[in-house]
């Protein structure tokens, strides 16, 4: 029997190009990865680096601080990096 492909593991499969289309992830990029995290999002093109130089996108993580303040943390990231705060978009 075949196992069939569910919505979710298709996207985690996916991966950007600078334009914003995407295209099958080699099989070297982990799943958990920042393009992957519900609080990353990608440049828009004319901030984003020369073609051949990676995917850069923004993460938008939301940290509690020490005196139970929020505060958003705006931070560039390339699609690849991972954090100990990743959660899945697809989950």
């Amino acid at each position: 029997m075949v196992e069939q492909l569910t919505i979710a593991d298709y996207q985690k499969r996916r991966t950007y190009e600078r334009d914003g289309s995407t295209y099958e992830a080699p099989a070297w990029m982990d799943d958990e990865r920042c393009e992957t995290c519900k609080y990353w999002e990608l440049l828009p093109k004319d901030e984003q680096p020369p073609a051949g130089w990676g995917v850069k996108g923004q993460c938008n993580l939301l940290h509690t601080n020490w005196d139970g303040t929020r505060q958003t943390e705006y931070q560039s990231t390339g699609k690849t990096s991972y954090c100990q705060e990743w959660e899945s978009r697809y989950e």
